[in-house]
């Protein structure tokens, strides 16, 4: 008899994408992906994010395909060591998965706090050496994340996503530490920038 309780929960389904993707890689003489992530501009933002996928056999491309970014999806393209063309790519896809990640940290401490906490550990951490990074940081008003208790966990957590983000160029893309560091720095920039409309702000209002 079925009790719910003691039953082992399902196998989640796996994305349905990801099954066509796997037969694609797997073709014969497919040797590597290349990837793109990419956004329209709209009159206030970006659209919808798009994955663009090349299956390659040696430098032709075997097949193609594309789908809406998704963490699962773009997860395993990391897994296989799919990289954009460009640097420049790289930085846009890193920022989305580093959007993913802190939606969590987001969820539980609401935006305001979040906006505190984030500039915090960005200022006290190496990002806050970054040209790039510093070039947004001087434009975002600084508060001071109240420390309930629990503020050196949150912290953690964020540095925690930062590292996990950081160590899948090197460890897993396989990009030298420096190209590694400045795709990442690039991408925190990229994220504060649009989390907080820094640059939309000053287009309409300048700069106070």
């Amino acid at each position: 008899m079925s009790n719910k309780y003691f039953d082992a929960p399902p196998v989640e389904a796996e994305h349905p994408r990801l099954r066509a993707w796997r037969s694609y890689r797997r073709a014969t003489g497919v040797t590597g992906i290349v990837v793109e992530a990419r956004r329209e501009r709209e009159a206030f933002g970006y659209g919808p994010a798009r994955l663009y996928v090349d299956f390659m056999a040696g430098e032709e491309i075997h097949r193609q395909d594309d789908a809406a970014w998704e963490q699962e999806l773009d997860n395993w393209l990391v897994n296989e060591g799919a990289r954009t063309q460009t640097p420049g790519g790289e930085v846009t896809r890193t920022m989305l998965r580093l959007s993913s990640r802190l939606a969590a940290v987001l969820r539980q401490v609401g935006d305001g706090y979040f906006r505190a906490l984030l500039i915090r550990t960005v200022k006290d951490g190496p990002l806050g050496q970054s040209e790039s990074v510093c070039k947004i940081l001087a434009d975002l008003r600084e508060g001071t994340p109240y420390d309930d208790g629990k503020l050196a966990a949150r912290i953690a957590e964020v540095d925690s996503v930062f590292t996990s983000i950081a160590r899948e160029l090197t460890d897993k893309l396989k990009y030298e530490r420096d190209v590694a560091e400045e795709i990442f720095a690039d991408a925190v920039a990229q994220y504060l920038d649009e989390r907080f409309h820094v640059t939309e702000r000053i287009q309409l209002f300048g700069r106070t």
